[in-house]
């Protein structure tokens, strides 16, 4: 990215690579802190509805908790093996 991104510079001048750039990037990290503030609360509001309809019908809370055990396994591989560099 390096080279395409040096004659866009050399092109366009520093000040609107520069400008066009963060705004791009500003409005990723925007879009990304929303989605996952929206699986949270979705998950918020889902948790308690999930979790009294599997302890419902064995009178017994263990398929509630096998199931949260199995969706945090899921997640994380997903984080062990999706995120490859340190956040920083």
């Amino acid at each position: 990215m390096q080279l395409p991104i040096g004659a866009l510079v050399d092109r366009l001048g520093p000040r609107i690579t520069l400008g066009v750039g963060l705004t791009f990037w500003s409005n990723r990290v925007a879009s990304l802190g929303a989605v996952q503030n929206f699986g949270g609360y979705l998950g918020g509001a889902l948790a308690p509805i999930l979790t009294g309809s599997l302890a419902q019908s064995p009178h017994s809370f263990v398929p509630a908790l096998l199931t949260g055990a199995v969706i945090a396994f899921v997640s994380a591989m997903i984080y062990l093996f999706g995120v490859r560099d340190p956040i920083s």
